[in-house]
């Protein structure tokens, strides 16, 4: 798998592809305690630079399927106690050893305010509620970005850098 810059979408615009990667190598770079997963990640991220040499990401869209999110913040279970697994202190609980059948993922928002992602996860704890269907719809704003993004910025500003040299601009 991989990432790749897609043909420019119009000015100021590229769009990252992003192609069977590793699930557990983009939750180990978002950097939260407690979070890994398995499973392979495809989408598109349209990335828009501003004429202040910010950058915005626009309606991202990224897929999995068939795999594993496991995510068991300290004292999770101790401060639910037993719950009844149909409630939604008890769905929290599945998130521990989440089996998906689908993913998908959205992020919109800039580099350096945060961004906001929408999850859907559609799939199964065994332990949780008989193993049945469960699905999760999860909104997160004021994210900070991966530092995979973070790159991709430090690489547009060498570019532009190189391309301002090259024209004798100073």
């Amino acid at each position: 798998g991989g990432f790749a810059i897609g043909p420019n979408a119009g000015p100021r615009r590229v769009i990252l592809d992003i192609e069977n990667v590793s699930m557990e190598a983009l939750l180990l770079a978002a950097e939260i305690p407690n979070l890994d997963g398995v499973g392979r990640v495809t989408g598109r991220a349209p990335l828009v630079i501003g004429e202040d040499g910010s950058v915005r990401i626009e309606n991202a869209q990224f897929n999995s399927s068939d795999g594993r999110i496991a995510y068991a913040p300290p004292g999770l279970a101790e401060s639910l106690g037993a719950p009844d697994p149909r409630t939604p202190q008890g769905y929290l609980l599945a998130l521990e050893d989440f089996r998906y059948d689908q993913m998908l993922a959205r992020a919109d928002g800039g580099l350096d305010d945060g961004l906001t992602f929408g999850f859907t996860l559609a799939g199964r704890n065994p332990s949780v509620a008989g193993g049945a269907p469960i699905r999760f719809e999860i909104a997160v704003e004021g994210l900070r970005p991966l530092p995979l993004l973070r790159g991709f910025t430090a690489a547009r500003e060498a570019a532009e850098a190189a391309a301002k040299a090259a024209r004798g601009d100073r």
